[in-house]
């Protein structure tokens, strides 16, 4: 029988999940069973409460990459939905946003992210194919100032989960060197999860992530020339 922990259980370890019997039932409910060198005898009766403990901390050790990219909808709607999630267990997170102006634009996702608890900056603001007054080189420059601040300052703020939401366009657009993006994942924090979106993602960057999402267009609206709607695209 297996269960949610299945993930997360080395494979030296062998465990079922049982529901006891009424007469064995405890008040905390079900128990997990291990079967491990490092136990004191050939199984032994765990509290849920505290296997979930164990690999809550066993997790917290292991932060993973993600790349979310692709030329369909739902990009950074995935990474402020994961955002949302590691918020609601307690986690400690923190937004950056690339070539986007949430003051032109719109963006509320920020501020629900802000009211959860998540600190948001916004670097590189705008893109000048939306904005054509905006100077490239500024652009380029602020591009790379955040990457170093990311690097040298939020890496060692304690964070659970970064998303770092379109920074794959910077790449794209020649806004940041893939050599810059590529060093700046290979220095996260082993306990950090980092979250990189946007179109565009090269072959090097998705080589080093954990999970890769190519979200691809079939239809949009924008097809039939409807505009975005606020709320739902902004």
């Amino acid at each position: 029988m297996t269960s949610p922990l299945d993930d997360f259980v080395s494979e030296s370890d062998m465990y079922r999940l049982t529901q006891p019997s009424p007469k064995e039932r405890e008040p905390s409910g079900c128990e997990i069973y291990l079967n491990s060198a490092d136990l004191p005898s050939p199984w032994e009766k765990v509290p849920v409460g505290r296997m979930r403990s164990k690999y809550k901390k066993s997790m917290k050790n292991n932060g993973l990459i993600h790349i979310y990219t692709g030329d369909g909808k739902g990009k950074t709607t995935a990474a402020i939905g994961l955002a949302t999630r590691a918020l609601g267990h307690g986690q400690k997170v923190c937004y950056c946003s690339f070539c986007k102006d949430p003051e032109k634009y719109g963006y509320n996702e920020m501020q629900s992210l802000r009211k959860l608890g998540a600190e948001v900056f916004n670097f590189a603001k705008g893109h000048p194919h939306l904005n054509r007054s905006l100077d490239e080189n500024v652009i380029r420059q602020e591009t790379h100032d955040a990457v170093e601040k990311i690097k040298n300052e939020f890496f060692a703020a304690g964070y659970d989960l970064m998303i770092l939401d379109e920074l794959n366009i910077s790449v794209r657009d020649n806004y940041l060197e893939e050599e810059l993006l590529l060093d700046l994942i290979k220095s996260k924090p082993a306990t950090l999860e980092l979250v990189i979106t946007g179109r565009g993602a090269t072959e090097a960057v998705m080589e080093l992530a954990d999970y890769v999402s190519e979200i691809k267009k079939i239809k949009h609206p924008y097809d039939k020339k409807i505009r975005s709607r606020e709320g739902i695209e902004f």
